[in-house]
């Protein structure tokens, strides 16, 4: 099967997409990872194909330039009350930057199912447009789909250009967020692994402090589907 995985051209939008996407191709499927720019850097350790679909593509003169136009929607994001607006704002013209690429590889490649962050908007335009099914991975604590639906929301334009009359509701969501947490959602849970998983314990971490310790990880498509 050929699985085509989309992340925003940013680090911590890349690396939790990685596991899975390395697990896909462990276990026999062809698998590419669509991003671009500090992603691309940030995919190239972990040996997967990766294609560059916003060359030259910085965030942070993009973000700026947004917020500085949209002074009532930086002044909540400030203030902790953005919610969902400013983010949509935000991720809806880093996904206009991506689509041309994003459609032209979907067109060339031919995958067969589409797996992205729910921030990589474009992947579900590109998606829809060949009747590809498409499942969501979380990022964060916040909901994927409202985070897809943010920015799908902004992408109108976008979407006619290509045809595109709705986005496609996910086939599934995986969640990499514990339940104890977020409560009951639709999707299948995931444990966490590091995006590098290799490497010695520190001795610190193997010993015990009298009191409970976490490490932070990656999403990882474990056994047993349980966080």
């Amino acid at each position: 099967m050929r699985v085509l995985f989309v992340a925003s051209p940013l680090i911590g939008h890349v690396l939790p997409l990685v596991p899975l996407a390395t697990a896909f191709r462990d276990a026999g499927h062809d698998v590419v990872l669509a991003t671009g720019g500090e992603g691309v850097g940030a995919a190239g350790p972990s040996g997967l194909p990766v294609r560059d679909v916003a060359p030259g593509f910085r965030t942070g003169p993009l973000f700026a330039r947004i917020m500085l136009t949209h002074p009532r929607i930086a002044r909540r994001e400030m203030a902790g009350r953005g919610g969902t607006e400013g983010v949509g704002l935000l991720f809806a013209a880093v996904a206009e930057r991506m689509a041309e690429d994003l459609v032209h590889l979907v067109d060339e490649w031919r995958p067969e199912i589409v797996v992205h962050e729910p921030l990589a908007a474009a992947a579900s335009v590109a998606a829809a447009r060949r009747g590809l099914p498409v499942v969501l991975v979380d990022l964060s604590l916040y909901d994927p789909e409202e985070l897809l639906a943010a920015t799908a929301t902004r992408l109108a334009t976008v979407s006619r250009r290509y045809g595109v009359d709705a986005f496609p509701v996910p086939a599934e969501v995986l969640r990499t967020a514990p339940r104890s947490v977020i409560g009951h959602r639709r999707g299948r849970p995931m444990r966490y692994v590091p995006a590098t998983a290799g490497g010695d314990l520190p001795d610190e971490l193997g010993r015990s402090a009298g009191r409970p310790s976490w490490s932070p990880g990656r999403p990882f498509p474990g056994r047993g589907g349980t966080c």
